[in-house]
């Protein structure tokens, strides 16, 4: 994979689609950057402190920054102190034109900065525009390579120099991606187009192996597994490395199969979606979907006769409202009426299950009138695989009892309380985590306390750091709202055995 500015880059390595970043992708501009923290460690008052020119210089230095830290060698040595001085030069600059602020402390103003260094580089006006393309992402592990196909659609008017909301839209089982397409989203229908036109269309087709130069590479495809997901992800990250993309505004569509799928990707990493169309499917498992609370909202769509008609139906349907109501999801339900007599069978298409497609203009609404939130007061989050699935928002499980093999979770419920400037963590199977602070979560002027299971367990003072803030940007490159500048780490004290009862006499 590549960066827009067209040196190697592996998101799934260093990004927003991994489990664990690399510690050391910043490490040697880290040491570059002490003498900068001095630039920006004034006490500020408010946000919005950055002209438009100074964002657009420091988005500059920083895209610089990110290509040369991918240059082997001397030459990339160069071009590392290069673009270090030269930030280290537009910092100084914005510290002199605001004496009384603390940059760092302007979110919203990084938010923006981060934003123009994805799209840096990116093409104006890609080729096949207007039409559905085919193409494959390849991957290579272990000396083996193998890849995974998918067809992606950019309007007509695509320009690269805004940022598009993205649709990743997942096949029923025994279809492709582009056949979804067709028979859903890129339906000939005129009154359809200049709603959909508003997006960039991404359609992986994840079949029963991924495809490979040899026969050998490929890879055995299990539905709702570990390589499923890689691959849709492997497609979103291409997808983002192509595209302008707004990351707060990434919906996922699916139909049956494939809806399944689509909501049980964004309940294990709800940080990376904005919400999900559910074409005549139920979820996997109902345990994992109070992850979405606060982050992503559901739709789920079918017809009068079809998914909640039979009694199994109904019963499940009082079950998702009583998620909607009990774990504060944003759960909506969208049912239309009954095909006529005759049209059933056509209506599916190569999807095994209804895609209900005259739902399309309902769903493409719902979808343009939501973006995530990237810093939500409130999360819950509940795995049983620590390996794979860890984090969500401004919270990361380090350690902790999930087996699911045993069926053992950890489960977490975390807020921030401003008016205490504390978080507040109630958790079970939990043993170590962290939490990623910045001035739209807690105001990092004042000592930060941190609540577990309603016990006081420390208090500390989080510096703003532009060491922290830029790794960790770096190392969630596509994700503009990836503006973190420091973090406290929690140890969760183990619960004492209760004393035996004293005999009496």
């Amino acid at each position: 994979m590549t960066l827009p500015c067209a040196a190697p880059y592996d998101p799934h390595k260093h990004g927003v689609l991994a489990g664990a970043p690399s510690e050391s992708f910043m490490r040697p501009i880290l040491t570059a950057f002490a003498l900068v923290l001095s630039l920006v460690s004034v006490v500020a008052q408010g946000t919005g402190v950055l002209t438009e020119a100074e964002k657009d210089g420091l988005a500059a230095c920083v895209a610089e920054l990110r290509t040369a830290r991918l240059v082997k060698g001397s030459k990339g040595e160069k071009g590392i102190e290069k673009a270090t001085e030269a930030l280290k030069a537009s910092l100084e600059k914005a510290k002199s034109a605001h004496k009384d602020k603390d940059l760092l402390r302007s979110v919203e103003d990084w938010m923006e900065v981060f934003a123009r260094v994805n799209a840096h580089g990116k093409v104006q006006k890609p080729d096949g525009c207007g039409r559905a393309r085919e193409d494959r992402v390849d991957h290579t592990e272990r000396g083996k390579e193998f890849g995974f196909e998918y067809t992606i659609y950019l309007p007509p008017n695509y320009d690269g120099r805004k940022s598009w909301p993205l649709i990743v839209a997942l096949h029923d089982k025994g279809s492709n991606g582009k056949k979804y397409l067709e028979e859903t989203l890129l339906r000939n229908d005129k009154d359809l187009r200049e709603l959909r036109d508003q997006f960039v269309i991404i359609a992986p087709s994840i079949g029963e192996r991924t495809a490979g130069k040899k026969a050998g590479d490929q890879m055995r495809i299990d539905w709702f597994g570990p390589v499923h997901y890689f691959g849709i992800r492997k497609c979103l990250g291409e997808a983002l490395r192509i595209c302008n993309i707004d990351t707060s505004r990434i919906h996922l569509d699916g139909c049956g199969d494939g809806a399944r799928a689509a909501l049980d990707l964004a309940s294990l990493q709800p940080k990376l979606f904005a919400s999900v169309a559910v074409r005549n499917a139920g979820p996997r498992s109902q345990a994992i979907l109070g992850n979405l609370k606060g982050q992503s909202g559901v739709m789920f769509i079918t017809r009068g006769n079809q998914l909640f008609a039979t009694t199994d139906g109904g019963i499940l349907k009082s079950q998702l409202e009583n998620v909607q109501t009990s774990a504060g999801v944003d759960l909506q339900f969208k049912t239309l009426a009954a095909l006529e007599p005759g049209k059933e069978r056509a209506a599916l298409g190569s999807q095994k299950v209804d895609p209900v497609v005259d739902a399309n203009r309902d769903i493409l609404t719902w979808f343009a009138g939501r973006a995530r939130r990237p810093f939500p007061e409130s999360i819950t989050y509940i795995t049983d695989d620590l390996g794979q699935y860890k984090r969500t928002a401004w919270f990361v499980i380090d350690r902790g009892d999930a087996d699911k093999d045993a069926g053992l979770s950890v489960v977490v419920e975390a807020s921030v309380d401003r008016a205490a400037n504390a978080v507040r963590i109630k958790s079970t199977n939990l043993q170590s985590c962290r939490v990623y602070l910045n001035d739209r979560l807690l105001d990092l002027d004042k000592p930060v306390k941190v609540f577990v299971n309603d016990k006081e367990l420390l208090e500390t003072k989080v510096e703003r750091s532009m060491d922290y803030m830029l790794n960790y940007a770096n190392e969630n490159p596509m994700d503009a709202s990836a503006i973190m500048v420091g973090e406290v780490r929690v140890t969760v004290p183990e619960e004492k055995a209760p004393e035996p009862a004293k005999s009496g006499g």
